[in-house]
């Protein structure tokens, strides 16, 4: 059966920072990351990249990501 679908964020180099920053302050104002709609992130070092992964494009760190350079919203993805 598959999960529901994940949402997907992406940014060349060492976004930590950023998604460090934003979940701090969400989880302060909301009390807690899955109320953000935070699942989890990955700085990829061989691709120089960093990936956020989120529960849907609606939800409050995706509002805060879209308001940055360099993320982009690259695609949907649906775990199986």
């Amino acid at each position: 059966m598959a999960e529901p679908a994940s949402y997907v964020f992406t940014r060349q180099g060492d976004g930590s920072r950023d998604v460090e920053e934003i979940a701090k302050r969400l989880r302060a104002q909301l009390g807690s990351d899955a109320a953000a709609g935070f699942t989890k992130y990955f700085y990829v070092t061989q691709a120089d990249s960093t990936v956020v992964i989120l529960t849907g494009p609606d939800v409050p760190f995706a509002a805060e990501l879209r308001g940055r350079w360099p993320w982009v919203e690259p695609a949907q993805v649906t775990s199986k």
